[in-house]
């Protein structure tokens, strides 16, 4: 392993859980004005689901958020209201649950039990700095940091990102983990996330973000 790696390696450990974990499981919230936005949207798309599916294709490259269109089934005014709205999501606890981890070597072994299944048999290698998840194995993390912004706020960590398939076709599978330390709590985190979608219809979807405190 490289120094770089091994640099890497030694702050991800830093930033990970051990032992039993008694972990704050936190969930996205969004103001009722959003919420009922995009209630409005769903309604609209759900009637036309061939166009909602080319219009995401055919903007998925921009990197931006989609731009309107009457389709979407609100006015442009609403539409830019639902955007804005979306930037003051916040997250919210919503129950404390505890995490096992067990390390072998520089392997850490996620058990969530039956609070948290989603995170159990999830596995952080830290010598080849690889996360073998069921969605696929994820490799070469990136320094992932953020001033501020929606639901996180400030932090700093590492991110796995994987994203394969054939979007021709509908079978996509994204996945992302990242471990980090919230700058004003001082806290840890993971936030986990993960898709898989077949003929573009869903057939598995995890997302969990938890706070914790390293002992």
């Amino acid at each position: 392993m490289s120094r770089a790696q091994t640099n890497v390696s030694a702050q991800v450990q830093k930033l990970l859980p051990s032992g039993k974990c008694a972990v704050d499981v936190m969930e996205i919230s969004f103001p009722l004005r959003f919420r009922e936005l995009a209630e409005k949207m769903q309604v609209a798309i759900s009637t036309n689901k061939e166009w909602w599916l080319g219009y995401v294709k055919q903007n998925a490259d921009s990197g931006k958020p989609l731009p309107y269109n009457s389709g979407l089934g609100m006015t442009k005014e609403e539409w830019d209201e639902y955007l804005y709205l979306g930037e003051k999501r916040t997250l919210e606890k919503v129950r404390t649950c505890t995490l096992k981890v067990t390390t072998h070597s520089e392997i850490y072994e996620l058990d969530g039990g039956s609070d948290l299944p989603s995170l159990t048999g999830l596995k952080v290698n830290l010598k080849e700095l690889t996360i073998a998840t069921p969605y696929g194995n994820l490799k070469n993390p990136t320094l992932d940091e953020s001033p501020g912004g929606p639901a996180l706020g400030a932090f700093s960590g590492y991110r796995w990102y994987l994203e394969k398939g054939d979007i021709d076709k509908g079978n996509i599978t994204v996945v992302s983990f990242l471990v980090g330390k919230l700058r004003d709590s001082g806290r840890n985190f993971i936030y986990y996330k993960g898709g898989e979608s077949r003929s573009n219809q869903p057939i598995s979807n995890v997302s969990i973000v938890f706070y914790f405190d390293k002992t």
